[in-house]
């Protein structure tokens, strides 16, 4: 699977990430004088780096700079820069040359393993699970946030563990933010997956687990090997690398259980118009649970890629 063709969001951002990702990666193609090269584009938002026509050949623009400068072809066949997805390709004539990269923000990243959430710039590496491709980390979107003590009945709610502020910036310099992402109740889990991706249906995480050796011991396969508290026989091999985390839960009533034994993720299929199923997995054990709990209490999310053409 060619996983760079699969992911919408991937762009190019910012003008300097422009200039420094151009200097890297192109390569000029040099040869006899012919027609003037193709316009080339980078990607969505930010600064358009364009490919300006000069004398026998184009200069690569970002914003107001000149970046690179490039000959035609060999035999005055026309040079033609391209963006696809994150994957920038100079191609003259024949000859074909490719850099797979991608800037997030102010950061770059692989577009083969990772992604960017636009929204706020999080980049998030995913991995391939038989059909399936699955977030490798616990989703981090936080676009409000409240007290993890609060006993909450309107939704939606996001939670970060132990932080009682209702300030997002706050909240987002927490070591449990950064380590195990957000906790949400199941109407903002619902929306809160990047555009491409979606929350799991209840029959997809059955996919997941029935791949991986069903659910007696998919904990084993699915568990991170660090960030979950240690218990004695249990052995985390994380063979597929889907890195579960132990972000704990955030019950309705307000109780939590310690963060490092307990993961719990949302599923998008409803048990009852009180309750939703969600996956669960504990410390002292190789499972992986299929429960159904309140709306209203806070769990992980891990998103999964949309279907191709979907």
């Amino acid at each position: 699977m060619f996983f760079s063709e699969k992911i919408s969001d991937i762009v190019l951002r910012r003008k300097w990430f422009c200039l420094c990702t151009m200097l890297l990666c192109l390569i000029a193609c040099s040869g006899k004088d012919g027609n003037p090269g193709n316009n080339g584009t980078n990607g969505l938002d930010g600064a358009a780096c364009v490919g300006r026509e000069i004398t026998a050949g184009m200069e690569i623009v970002c914003g107001d700079i000149v970046v690179d400068t490039l000959k035609n072809g060999r035999n005055g066949i026309m040079c033609e820069l391209n963006d696809l997805n994150g994957t920038l390709s100079l191609s003259c004539g024949a000859d074909t040359v490719y850099w797979v990269g991608s800037v997030c923000g102010l950061t770059t990243y692989d577009p083969l393993s990772h992604f960017c959430d636009s929204r706020d710039q999080q980049i998030y590496r995913y991995v391939s699970i038989g059909s399936q491709v699955w977030m490798a980390e616990n989703l981090a979107w936080l676009p409000v946030v409240h007290g993890f003590s609060e006993e909450l009945s309107s939704t939606p709610n996001y939670y970060v563990y132990a932080d009682s502020s209702s300030d997002t910036s706050s909240a987002k310099t927490s070591i449990y933010y950064t380590a195990y992402g957000v906790l949400y109740d199941w109407v903002a889990a619902l929306t809160a997956c990047p555009k491409g991706w979606h929350l799991p249906s209840d029959n997809e995480w059955a996919t997941l687990t029935n791949f991986v050796g069903g659910d007696s011991v998919a904990g084993r396969q699915l568990k991170s090997e660090r960030g979950w508290t240690v218990a004695e026989n249990i052995v985390n091999d994380n063979v597929f690398g889907f890195s579960a985390l132990p972000g704990s839960i955030h019950l309705s009533s307000g109780l939590t259980h310690a963060v490092g034994d307990y993961g719990d993720w949302w599923s998008a299929t409803e048990s009852d118009s009180v309750n939703a199923y969600y996956r669960s997995m504990f410390y002292t054990n190789n499972r992986v649970n299929r429960r159904s709990d309140n709306k209203e209490d806070g769990a992980s999310v891990r998103c999964i890629q949309d279907e191709w053409g979907s």
